[in-house]
């Protein structure tokens, strides 16, 4: 999955989600605000599902999901 305003990529075993808004300084708004949801839930529904996620258990992730969309 591409993004537009987040670079996403897995190194030995690690998410890294990097703001890709150079030009707002990295400004947060809504559309990097779904992006980055989205691309945590990509990351633990996929490409990182065989390692243990924290906030998965505490059930953060939802309520960022709720709270941006």
């Amino acid at each position: 999955m591409t993004y537009q305003s987040i670079t996403y990529e897995i190194k030995e075993h690690v998410a890294w989600l990097t703001l890709n808004r150079p030009d707002s300084f990295n400004a947060i708004n809504l559309e990097l605000a779904r992006d980055f949801t989205k691309a945590l839930q990509q990351s633990l529904q996929g490409d990182l599902s065989n390692i243990p996620h924290e906030i998965e258990r505490s059930n953060e992730l939802n309520n960022l999901k709720y709270n941006i969309l």
